[in-house]
């Protein structure tokens, strides 16, 4: 087998398509056995090659085949080779086609990472259309990140109810056979499927929901990342509102310490 994909059997097209021509040669009235004969008799290799031509020579003699025949024949294989070859070129221009793709990928990915490390200091020195804008672009991105975790927030709001809905449902159910228990006793066993069965079903309902905030807070945090990373107006509002905080402490600090000079 060779190591190319698909695997192919090396050997058995050249054993099948001399199989053929051997069995073909003795209607152009090329005896096999006769040729295999002198060639022994004279220590010399039998080559197919040559007993070909030798048949194609004698098949023209004899007037099996003609001149327009041979020479169609000709123009047929020269097709068929043709295009073999196209087609081996093609299929091996996709392969690499494919390896390019793969590598332009990454090369892209790469190129995301250092804009999207460097964003701020491509926007100051203006370089950003230099260097060229990537796909994805950052603010794209988090725009489809913060659309989609208002999208996730509506739904956490709407499986929260579902479940609430479902816990109610089964605890009216519960609240209703222990009632009706005391008139039947038969009940306290549909009691007990009941609390069996709340107490087994609820992690599994209950999972999708944990799993759904989960990621809300993963992206939550992903988008607080990067909005206070770079400057933006959200990352310019926090740091203004950091900075009030401090310059008002400062000033209370020193009212403080004035004030305790006075009474020292």
């Amino acid at each position: 087998f060779s190591h190319q994909s698909p695997p192919q059997m090396l050997g058995v097209p050249s054993e099948v398509l001399a199989s053929v021509v051997l069995h073909y040669l003795p209607r152009l009235g090329l005896s096999i056995d006769d040729t295999i004969a002198q060639a022994r008799h004279a220590n010399a290799i039998v080559g197919l090659e040559p007993m070909v031509k030798r048949a194609i020579e004698g098949g023209l003699q004899r007037g099996i085949l003609t001149r327009e025949s041979l020479s169609s024949v000709s123009q047929h294989v020269s097709s068929l080779d043709r295009s073999w070859r196209r087609i081996d070129m093609t299929r091996r221009l996709e392969r690499n086609a494919a390896v390019s793709q793969k590598t332009v990928l990454v090369i892209q990915l790469h190129l995301a990472q250092f804009q999207w490390f460097h964003d701020d200091f491509l926007t100051a020195n203006n370089l950003s259309r230099q260097v060229g804008v990537c796909s994805p672009a950052r603010n794209v991105v988090l725009g489809g990140l913060r659309k989609g975790c208002t999208t996730l927030q509506q739904y956490e709001s709407t499986v929260n109810a579902q479940i609430e809905k479902l816990k109610g449902a089964e605890l009216t159910i519960v609240q209703r056979l222990r009632w009706a228990a005391g008139s039947n006793p038969q009940l306290k066993e549909a009691i007990e499927e009941m609390e069996q069965r709340q107490t087994k079903w609820q992690p599994i309902i209950e999972e999708p929901l944990k799993q759904l905030q989960d990621v809300i807070g993963i992206v939550e945090s992903l988008l607080h990342f990067e909005a206070h990373r770079t400057r933006t107006s959200e990352s310019n509002a926090g740091d203004k509102a950091v900075c009030t905080l401090l310059t008002r402490f400062c000033k209370s600090a020193k009212a403080l310490v004035e004030n305790a000079r006075s009474f020292g």
